[in-house]
């Protein structure tokens, strides 16, 4: 019988795990003698236990019995990896790691092998990293592990393969390394290869043949596959829901990165952009797990690329906006990517005064900003083709998957990419029909041709497998037509994903111009609504007058390694008032209390020059206090980073993630915490309440006055605590 095997080296992918189940089934079913092929704990670091920490001997044990359960209530054969290797492999290969030089993992090669290049996107994935992190000791040490597990998977694959010689191979993934590895083996010897993930709506996959889950191609070819096939009511009315499902976080097959939803008419004043200025919008994408994989691999360009466009708005009269991606921020579960941080902030500080970063953790909607901006660049954003869908014209990268929606490609020269921008709006302007008809048909294609569901099995939850068999003999009577569909592909050797062919019916061509005829006028009063309420909203804003203390330092400016944001502050009713500032900090309340009682302005920031506050600090603060008339807050207090010595974006407190620190954990991070002053930084004030607040301390003695701070600062009944990030403390204050 033909051989039909299934890479599932880890137990713990469930989601994933049962389509290897349910499809070796199938096989079975149908004469074939499927296997799966398992890992017994050949790993010391792996994809699964990036954060196991201590748990991780426990993880991986519980890793192995998961995937034993499961495939045995199948009855499906098991093939170890383990079974495959020698004592003398395993020395082998810590010889030639250990003999590899660190500066240089990445392009590790073992003879003609890049295992290097194998290994790097799990290494990325691992740490939330790119390859400015890899020199880091603690990723030296795993970047190690992986190179050679990499090498003894490669060893165990080939001669497994080699023996059982088998008519095709399942894999998921195919970016994390073992999966990886087991993908470039069947290149080697020339085995069909079947990639599987998750597809691109609720409930669904994707699979294809030979490629890897970040090749750009099957996306391309489905599109183009399909492109002048007129869409129906119902696929345009499709189209379009999953556009406006996606704008609500719903139908992703995955949690939303973001769940900030903002009013269309506030964005201008928020990023306090005139009215009437032509605006671009550019939005970045996470560069850790698409760095160095196939079409992807462009993503490291973006800085460099943006860097262009920061150099020509220098000249320019119209406004450009810099949407980070937010996942670059981490959440509660994930950690930043910190290096990407650190070069954001580093380009935003360059920025001339018609240019607007918005950082990852800013709480600004993407599609907000959408309703507001005359063009896109999203270099390889799936946002690209949701501005496209909305009548925004927008432009990618040529590598970029969803660059056939827009009929515009990113250029490298300068000059072209200024013509580029006036192209943008004046496509924008014209609202052509033509051009939402490609993304429609863009849209359908790849979300409901390329993605696929199954009856008999699906996801739940975004992370739960989903078995809706009550025995495997249900498999065999046809109950799942298009997992026979997928299995006759597979064993016919055609394309998983298929193209137009006579039986497709062909729609008339009024039906897709009504829609999108009725559409466009949608979009056109959409435009006009949002344009005029966003004008009335502007001047109904108060701008009120902010005193910046600003504490006076021996040295004065020279220490702060930051440029000054006073001076780059979109609020421009600023008043500094300079203060002694190098008094010990037990007298903090008695060197502020004058000055602030003797402030006319009603709202206070005290600015030491170890503190950065970026561009949204002010204003957001601003806008929230403005928004109680109670005048219940005393002030709002921001989440702040901490800087290595070299400067990189490091800790984070106040944040999802740290939500409430004591002053043990600030000082073991930061020992500028120890000066009140970089306590009250993070706060926008309320001068009233600032006064009060320096009453209550005054009398705490010397030794306890920033821990009593930290306590009064920490009452949500009094400060707004949005645990959002934005400032900066140097290293060590």
């Amino acid at each position: 019988m033909d051989r039909i095997l299934f890479f599932v080296p880890f137990g713990s992918y469930a989601v994933h795990n049962q389509l290897d189940a349910i499809f070796a089934t199938r096989f079975r079913q149908a004469g074939l003698d499927p296997a799966v092929v398992r890992c017994d704990g050949l790993y010391r670091h792996c994809d699964i236990l990036a954060w196991s920490g201590e748990r991780s001997a426990e993880d991986c044990r519980g890793c192995q019995e998961a995937g034993e359960r499961f495939f045995d209530a199948f009855g499906l054969p098991r093939l170890q990896m383990s079974g495959y290797l020698t004592p003398q492999d395993h020395q082998a290969a810590e010889a030639w790691a250990a003999g590899l030089d660190p500066a240089d993992y990445l392009n590790a090669r073992y003879g003609e092998l890049p295992v290097g290049y194998w290994v790097i996107s799990s290494i990325f994935s691992y740490f939330r990293i790119t390859d400015k992190g890899l020199v880091l000791p603690q990723v030296r040490e795993v970047h190690r592990s992986f190179l050679k597990s990499a090498l003894l998977t490669y060893w165990a694959l080939k001669r497994l393969m080699t023996e059982q010689q088998p008519r095709a191979v399942f894999i998921f993934n195919t970016r994390f390394t073992p999966y990886r590895v087991a993908y470039e083996v069947t290149r080697e010897l020339r085995i069909e290869e079947i990639t599987h993930e998750r597809g691109c709506f609720d409930d669904s996959f994707v699979l294809y043949n030979n490629r890897t889950c970040l090749d750009t191609e099957p996306i391309f070819e489905i599109y183009d596959a399909w492109r002048e096939v007129r869409l129906s009511r119902e696929q345009l009315g499709a189209a379009l829901g999953y556009l406006r499902n996606r704008e609500q976080g719903r139908d992703l097959n995955y949690p939303a990165f973001s769940d900030v939803r903002n009013e269309f008419h506030t964005i201008r004043h928020t990023l306090r952009i005139p009215e009437g200025a032509r605006v671009l919008a550019v939005f970045t994408s996470g560069e850790s797990e698409g760095a160095y994989c196939g079409g992807y691999s462009e993503v490291t360009t973006q800085f460099d690329r943006i860097d262009t466009l920061i150099e020509l708005y220098r000249k320019r009269s119209d406004y450009l906006v810099i949407r980070h991606h937010p996942h670059m921020a981490g959440n509660a579960q994930e950690p930043p990517e910190n290096y990407y941080l650190t070069r954001a902030y580093q380009q935003a500080w360059k920025a001339p005064a018609n240019v607007r970063v918005v950082m990852p953790h800013e709480a600004l909607s993407s599609y907000a900003l959408l309703r507001n901006v005359d063009g896109v660049i999203s270099y390889f954003s799936s946002v690209g083709y949701e501005a496209a869908g909305r009548g925004v014209a927008a432009a990618a990268l040529p590598q970029c998957p969803f660059s056939r929606a827009m009929r515009h490609e990113v250029p490298d020269r300068p000059e072209e990419v200024a013509a580029l921008i006036d192209r943008l709006y004046e496509q924008t302007d014209a609202l052509d029909a033509a051009d939402l008809v490609r993304s429609f048909r863009f849209v359908y294609a790849y979300i409901y041709r390329l993605s696929l569901q199954f009856r008999s099995f699906g996801i739940k939850d975004n992370y739960q497998m989903d078995l809706r068999i009550q025995s495997l003999d249900e498999l065999s009577r046809g109950v799942d037509p298009e997992l026979d569909r997928v299995c006759r592909s597979v064993l016919e050797n055609t394309p998983i994903n298929r193209g137009p062919g006579p039986a497709d019916p062909v729609y008339p061509a009024e039906e897709e111009q009504e829609f999108v005829a009725g559409y466009q006028a949608e979009l056109a009063r959409e435009r006009q609504w949002v344009r005029a309420r966003s004008r009335v909203w502007a001047a109904s804003r108060l701008a009120p007058a902010v005193a910046v203390l600003e504490p006076e330092r021996p040295g004065g400016a020279q220490r702060s390694p930051f440029p000054s944001w006073q001076e780059r502050s979109r609020h421009t009713r600023l008043t500094r008032y300079p203060f002694a500032g190098s008094a010990a900090p037990g007298r903090l309340p008695e060197a502020l209390a004058p000055l602030v009682a003797g402030l006319e302005e009603q709202y206070v920031l005290i600015a030491p020059p170890e503190v950065y506050h970026d561009e949204a600090f002010l204003s957001g603060a601003l806008d929230q206090l403005l928004a109680d008339p109670r005048l219940e807050l005393d002030g709002v207090r921001s989440g702040i980073w901490t800087l290595t010595p070299e400067g990189v974006v490091d800790q984070e407190f106040w944040t999802k993630r740290t939500p409430t620190p004591d002053l043990d954990t600030l000082l073991a991070a930061n020992a500028g915490f120890a000066d009140p002053l970089a306590l009250c930084a993070t706060v926008l004030f309320r001068r009233d309440a600032l006064a009060r607040l320096l009453e209550r301390i005054a009398t705490l003695p010397p030794q306890s006055l920033s821990a009593g701070l930290l306590a009064h600062l920490d009452d949500e009944r009094s400060f707004r605590q949005p645990l959002i990030p934005l400032a900066l403390i140097s290293h060590n204050g």
